[in-house]
C-alpha cells in the first residue's frame, strides 16, 4: 500500500466519528446465550465478524482503504479489516510477512510507536490468530493499537485487523476486540 493509504489508515484508526447516518445492513443476533445482542458484518463478502449491539458499519460512510470499517457506539473504539489472498501475493511472501510489513507501514505514521505485548498464535477451529498491541501518538492523543492476522485453514483468505482505542478505554476494549476477533468466519 502507498504512503497516502497508510496515511489515510493511520487517520481513520484514530479519529472519533459520529453515528452512521445510513441504516444497517446486517442483522443483529443473540451472541452467547446470553441476551446480549451482537450485529454480523462482511469483508467483501467474504469473511464475517460479529460485533457488540451498537457498532456502526462505516465502510461506505468514510473514505478509508479497508473492506471493513466498523466504530463502536461510542465511538471511542474501531475496528479496520483488510482481506487478502495468498493467490494475490508473491508466493516468497507469507501472510505473517504481509501483517509486519503493515504494522511497520503503519507505525511509521505514528509518533513514539511502541511495541507493548505479542501475543502467542492463537489455534482455533479452523483459524490461527496472531496479535501485537502498539502504543502511539497521532497528532496529539495517545493510542493503542490491535494488529491481528486471522488465517483460515480452508481458505488462502487470510484478514488483518487493526482495533484502536485510547488508553484509558483499553480495559473495556480489550476483551470486546477479543470477541470480535474470534467470531472471524469464512462466509
Amino acid at each position: 500500500m502507498k504512503q497516502k493509504g497508510f496515511a489515510v489508515l493511520a487517520l481513520m484508526l484514530c479519529l472519533n466519528f459520529s453515528a452512521c447516518s445510513k441504516p444497517e445492513t446486517s442483522s443483529g443476533s443473540a451472541a452467547n446465550g446470553s441476551g446480549s445482542k451482537s450485529v454480523s458484518y462482511s469483508v467483501l463478502d467474504a469473511v464475517s465478524y460479529d460485533f457488540p449491539a451498537g457498532w456502526k458499519d462505516k465502510t461506505y460512510d468514510e473514505d478509508n482503504p479497508y473492506g471493513l470499517f466498523c466504530v463502536s457506539g461510542d465511538n471511542y473504539a474501531t475496528t479496520g479489516v483488510f482481506l487478502f489472498d495468498a493467490n494475490d501475493i508473491d508466493e516468497d511472501v507469507s501472510p505473517l510477512a504481509v501483517f509486519n510489513l503493515q504494522i511497520e507501514n503503519l507505525m511509521e505514521q505514528i509518533k513514539k510507536g511502541k511495541l507493548i505485548s505479542v501475543k502467542p498464535a492463537k489455534k482455533m477451529r479452523g483459524k490461527t490468530i496472531t496479535e501485537a498491541v502498539y502504543s502511539g501518538i497521532f497528532g496529539i492523543s495517545k493510542y493503542y493499537y490491535v494488529f491481528s492476522l486471522t488465517e483460515f485453514s480452508e481458505s488462502d483468505e487470510f484478514t488483518i485487523c487493526a482495533q484502536v482505542c485510547a488508553p484509558s478505554k483499553f480495559k473495556k476494549y480489550e476483551p470486546i476486540f477479543e470477541k470480535i476477533l474470534e467470531s472471524a468466519a469464512l462466509i
